[in-house]
């Protein structure tokens, strides 16, 4: 059994690969987000297939380029036959209304697919060895982390705040009248999941801010709860995760991933939040690809095999 990550990331932007495989060998492989439009999209395409030879999911954290740009460029690939059936994790944008046009295109794609939203509370159910959960469900299994069976969780986050009719009304705002988009309303309705597998557990938190996604973590987690892994959210951006460390602390985090520029700029990731990491978290381990972040416990590396 096992339970890996891959960092697919190219610069300032998000890609992640999530294979866990049980006893019997089977595998379930997900693609968290795809980097930007102009990326390398064909290398993730040639690694899942050479690798895995099938997808099964692909979540789509929010609608900004540096997400889901490289995904609409690997859907538009007809050759790509091993994401035809792949499951979409996502929060629909533009569905009935006027859109930013890259989400309005990636949902052109996704007619007809199997779609997951975490706007729902209810009940998913079963997807291979994976059971999909709703906040509800994962507050009434309490016992998920201690449950070391063949069985993966996903439990589906809502960050606090979470309102996905400010996000649509926004999107018909910026096309109609010409005006900015609201970034910072794109980033907190991120779609937020906890993948829990053999006794660990990893959260992948989009764009949206540490304090919305703790809030929703205390709701449905125990207060002993370990938290193996947390990929960072906004590339690290300081604001956006004021008091992570000190909840890494206290739940156990040996694990981080973030993202940024290849050269490390002192931002992104902030430098002051690398240091609040290393001083407070013991074994900690911060996987990266950007060059020049100091420190012991930063790790260079594209693969990370959570282990207890």
């Amino acid at each position: 059994m096992s339970f890996k990550v891959m960092n697919l990331s190219e610069n300032q932007a998000d890609c992640f690969l999530i294979i866990l495989e049980n006893v019997a060998k089977e595998q379930i492989t997900i693609l968290v987000d795809g980097n930007k439009e102009n990326s390398d999209y064909q290398k993730v395409q040639e690694l899942i297939y050479t690798n895995y030879k099938k997808l099964d999911f692909i979540v789509v954290s929010h609608v900004d380029d540096d997400h889901l740009g490289g995904i609409i460029k690997m859907l538009e690939d007809d050759k790509w036959k091993i994401a035809m059936n792949a499951k979409i994790l996502y929060n629909h944008v533009a569905k009935g209304t006027i859109s930013y046009e890259q989400a309005k295109t990636f949902e052109e794609q996704i007619k007809g697919r199997t779609i997951i939203s975490s706007y729902t509370d209810e009940h998913i159910g079963d997807c291979g060895f994976l059971e999909i959960l709703s906040e509800t469900d994962r507050k009434i299994c309490g016992e998920i982390e201690k449950n070391k069976d063949a069985k993966a969780y996903m439990t589906l986050i809502k960050p606090a705040n979470f309102c996905l009719d400010k996000l649509r009304a926004d999107c018909k705002r910026v096309l109609i009248n010409g005006k900015k988009a609201n970034a910072k309303l794109i980033n907190r309705n991120s779609f937020v999941f906890l993948l829990e597998f053999e006794g660990k557990s990893a959260i992948f938190t989009g764009d949206a801010t540490w304090k919305q996604i703790e809030k929703t973590l205390e709701k449905i987690l125990p207060p002993e709860y370990i938290m193996d892994m947390i990929k960072i959210p906004h590339h690290g951006a300081m604001a956006e995760n004021k008091k992570l460390a000190a909840y890494a602390n206290a739940h156990g985090t040996r694990y981080f991933l973030v993202t940024g520029k290849e050269q490390w700029d002192d931002l992104h990731p902030n430098k002051k939040l690398i240091a609040e990491i290393s001083q407070q978290c013991l074994k900690t381990e911060i996987y990266t690809l950007v060059e020049g972040i100091p420190g012991k416990n930063i790790r260079l590396e594209k693969e990370c095999d959570i282990e207890k």
